[in-house]
This record gives structure tokens, sequence and C-alpha cells, in this order.
């Protein structure tokens, strides 16, 4: 009889052990899932920055263009 007993606690602690396992895991892949998250969003914005900075760069250019050729052609 004892020994039934024994190996219940056994298999109660093991399972115990494997739950907290499994939870440990599922929490570390969530919190890599909200790094990665946070890592795309600021890539995100700093690709929509750098998008606005060429488009005013080449709006410069263009306008300096412009303002050779017309010079060009006085």
């Amino acid at each position: 009889m004892e020994d039934k007993t024994l190996l219940k606690y056994v298999y109660f602690v093991v399972a115990l052990a494997v739950g907290f396992v499994l939870v440990t895991v599922i929490v570390d892949d969530n919190n890599e899932m909200d790094d990665l998250r946070q890592q795309a969003s600021i890539q995100q914005s700093t690709i929509e920055q750098q998008r606005r900075e060429l488009d005013r760069v080449e709006k410069v250019n263009a306008a300096l263009v412009d303002q050779t050729n017309s010079k060009s052609g006085d």
C-alpha cells in the first residue's frame, strides 16, 4: 500500500514539475513575441521617418534642378 501512495506522490510531483516547465516556456515565448512586436514597431517608425526624409530631400533636389535649369535658360 505504501508503494502505491509513494508512487502517486512521485507522479504528482513530476506532473507539477512538467506543468511548471510548460508555464515557464509559454510565458517566455510570450515575452519574446512582445519584444519582437516592439522591435517591429520601432523599425516601422524608423522606416516611416526615413521615407519622409527621402521625400523632403527629393523635393529639395527637384527644386534645385528647376532653379538650375531656369538660371541656365536665362
